[in-house]
């Protein structure tokens, strides 16, 4: 899955679990299933959204962040 936000540098959360990496970011290798990823920024709204990943499948995720 690669992961993109505007602004970039959100805090990236799959399962709710903090992966200490920001975007962009690219995760390789992820078994297939849903995956809710959360991203959270000082001063944005937190945004989840869920992605689908298949087998052998590349996913792009483009989230563009609201301001409090």
């Amino acid at each position: 899955i690669s992961i993109e936000s505007e602004p970039s540098g959100s805090q990236i959360y799959i399962h709710n679990e903090d992966t200490d990496k920001k975007t962009p970011f690219v995760f390789v290798n992820l078994a297939p299933g849903n995956y809710p990823i959360t991203l959270r920024l000082d001063g944005y709204i937190d945004t989840t959204i869920v992605k689908k990943v298949q087998a052998n499948g590349n996913s792009v995720v483009e989230v563009s962040l609201s301001k409090k």
